[in-house]
């Protein structure tokens, strides 16, 4: 557990590492952002077929 710790402490201490992190976390924020727009958009196309599709049939 104590070399764990080291290596741990090693990394967090590691300035080009963190920057690294941090960037990254930043771009997959931004993808989880994008990808909930579409799914919504999809979503929204899902139900205007569906009601397209209904209103053909009735």
């Amino acid at each position: 557990e104590a070399r764990a710790r080291d290596i741990v402490d090693s990394l967090a201490n590691n300035a080009d590492l963190m920057g690294e992190l941090r960037y990254w976390m930043s771009t997959m924020h931004v993808v989880l952002l994008i990808a909930k727009d579409r799914i919504n958009s999809a979503k929204t196309v899902k139900q205007l077929i569906a009601a397209s599709l209904e209103a053909r049939a009735a």
